[in-house]
């Protein structure tokens, strides 16, 4: 049996969309090794063990945590976006951080973990977020964080202006390794041409402030592992009046 399906059964786990993601996130060990492979052949006999959490679902709620705690933002009793969701770590950080309702989007199954799906302040929309708008949240919301992967930026930050409420606030991961091309990527998808990756995080801001958002700051992103790319957390805010 593959090791996702193996600690779906035994863990009873959400599904093995999530069990997939948390394998590759290093949670898993096999006879005290840590594996990484979610179609590693598990015959019964070894053990196989779920790694210490985290803080957070997954370690993308330690890139919003540092946006939280860098840019002073408070979420607390606020009605928050989560785009992008993947297996809940903007969404669980935000639930510990106050906020009073999360709606959870994302273009795949849902790989939140029970916790999360099982709490009345969470739901989960499966959607693509290019077409996301006002429709799906019912009300403007409050905070827009979002983490995509393979899409431009540019291509949702009209759905983010869409459903956040004038002068309010979002944070957006941008992900220079998505936005260059492939010209400026090595054979692993790591950006090699720093111009590049320059350039496009300039172009994003101005791109956002075309459509009616304000730049409040920038920092990088906290990573795991150095020989990753560089990502940015972006803050901006919504202008009144903004014509998205």
């Amino acid at each position: 049996m593959r090791l996702d399906s193996f600690i779906t059964e035994k863990f009873n786990l959400k599904s093995r969309t999530y069990a997939n993601r948390i394998i590759k996130d290093g949670l898993v060990s096999v006879d005290s090794k840590t594996v990484t492979q979610p179609s590693k052949e598990i015959i019964g006999t070894e053990v196989v063990e779920l790694i210490k959490k985290e803080a957070f679902a997954s370690f993308g709620g330690e890139k919003l945590k540092k946006a939280i705690e860098h840019f002073n933002i408070s979420v607390t009793n606020k009605f928050c976006v989560d785009i992008g969701c993947s297996n809940g770590g903007f969404t669980d950080c935000l639930l510990k951080n106050g906020a009073s309702k999360v709606i959870a989007v994302d273009v795949g199954e849902c790989a939140l973990p029970n916790e999360l799906l099982c709490d009345s302040r969470v739901s989960f929309i499966k959607f693509n977020a290019r077409n996301l708008s006002l429709d799906q949240t019912k009300n403007p919301a409050d905070f827009v964080c979002l983490d995509c992967s393979f899409i431009s930026l540019k291509l949702l930050l009209k759905p983010v202006c869409d459903v956040l409420k004038e002068g309010r606030e979002a944070v957006l991961l941008i992900k220079p390794q998505f936005e260059v091309g492939k010209k400026a990527l090595s054979k692993n998808g790591i950006v090699t041409d720093k111009k590049a990756e320059e350039f496009a995080v300039v172009s994003i801001e101005e791109f956002a402030k075309n459509i009616g958002f304000i730049i409040c700051g920038i920092t990088e992103s906290p990573k795991k592992d150095t020989d990753k790319n560089t990502e940015y957390l972006l803050y901006v805010k919504k202008k009144t009046h903004a014509i998205c």
